[in-house]
């Protein structure tokens, strides 16, 4: 269905497969900036850990980075049935 639009006189088909492609592309976009502004972040605290310098993360902060570090490594490094064996290997655990 299509209605009047005042710019081009048709509403875009959001259902679209052209549409959907579009709307991938952009939030990949959105998700790249956000990774470097995370990435910018999590390197500054490092560089502070680093220094010595007080650092204060909150309990919640410590927690969200922990659980993204958590999935980030599953992810990388998950079970082989569920990326056809790409993923690389995890190293065994050495005995304490």
């Amino acid at each position: 269905m299509t209605t009047s639009n005042t710019k081009t006189g048709v509403e875009p088909d959001f259902d679209s497969p052209e549409a959907r492609m579009a709307m991938r592309k952009r939030h990949l976009e959105i998700a790249l900036r956000m990774q470097a502004v995370a990435l910018y972040a999590l390197e500054e605290l490092e560089r502070k850990v680093a220094a010595r310098e007080r650092v204060r993360p909150s309990a919640t902060d410590a927690q969200t980075l922990l659980e993204a570090g958590r999935t980030l490594e599953f992810r990388a490094t998950g079970p082989e049935e569920r990326d056809g064996g790409d993923a690389p290997k995890r190293s065994p655990k050495k005995p304490n």
